[in-house]
């Protein structure tokens, strides 16, 4: 699929070609193929534009923030920038904190106009309202039966992953609370290497390696583990634990390739 994407010019050939049986996108699948499209911004744009608009795939805050961050603000075209930022904020989606972050740091030394609408969205945004009102609310309780029922009851949209990443990332001062959280919503939704790295994150840190490395062997049972640990993690995690998940990567995509090269057989 991405192949087909980046050798050709986009037309209606590419399309028939994403539209065949044994090329199913996914949401992973969309994910990796915007990252590796970050030098061509407009083969980008028009590649998440046939998923949402011609495939049956479901439009995701995740989707919405990787086009924001690896290739419209890398790139400058401003007025594909604002229109995204447009159909995000239509569509009820919200940024997750870090890639927010990233994208104002850019846009402020050069065009405070879009990065004040950056700001007004990101602070705005009614999801990402809800996901720190449960953040907050989670963080000055004891996670138990009571805490599940109260946000069992608010009908949170547990199937956005950057929702999930949202309060997570709220919960980074508290990171048993955020693995109790992590864990209840997986009872109701699969988790992606998305909802699992921003879970890595909070967990790492001295006082839960036990609990980081629970999460690591979890994704490795999902099937997560070979490539599934962000090669940007490192840069969050400190000294000896830093050098533990950089070796953990290695192992993993060394059973990734022993375990393809047995099943080629």
């Amino acid at each position: 699929m991405l192949q087909l994407v980046l050798q050709n010019d986009w037309s209606k050939e590419v399309v028939e070609g994403l539209r065949k049986p044994d090329t199913p996108l996914t949401h992973e699948t969309a994910i990796y193929v915007l990252r590796k499209l970050a030098k061509h911004p407009e083969k980008a744009y028009s590649f998440l534009d046939w998923g949402i608009r011609e495939s049956d795939l479901t439009p995701s805050s995740p989707l919405y923030s990787t086009m924001l961050r690896m290739i419209l603000v890398q790139q400058r075209p401003m007025e594909r920038f604002r229109t995204t930022l447009t159909d995000m904020k239509q569509g009820g989606f919200c940024l997750d904190e870090e890639t927010y972050k990233t994208i104002y740091t850019l846009l402020n030394r050069e065009s405070y106009k879009d990065a004040k609408a950056l700001a007004r969205f990101y602070n705005d945004n009614a999801m990402s309202v809800v996901a720190d009102n449960v953040s907050a609310s989670v963080s000055k309780q004891d996670w138990g039966c009571e805490v599940e029922r109260e946000l069992q009851g608010m009908k949170l949209p547990l199937s956005d992953h950057n929702f999930v990443i949202r309060v997570l990332e709220g919960l980074k001062e508290h990171p048993l609370k955020a693995l109790s959280f992590l864990r209840w919503v997986g009872g109701c939704y699969k988790h992606s290497t998305v909802t699992y790295n921003a879970a890595l994150r909070v967990l790492a840190r001295p006082s839960s390696v036990a609990e980081f490395w629970s999460v690591v062997d979890e994704m490795k049972e999902a099937g997560d583990g070979a490539e599934g640990i962000d090669g940007k993690l490192e840069s969050h995690v400190p000294g000896k634990l830093e050098k533990q998940v950089s070796r953990a990567r290695g192992r993993f995509r060394h059973l990734h390739k022993s375990i393809k090269t047995v099943s080629d057989v």
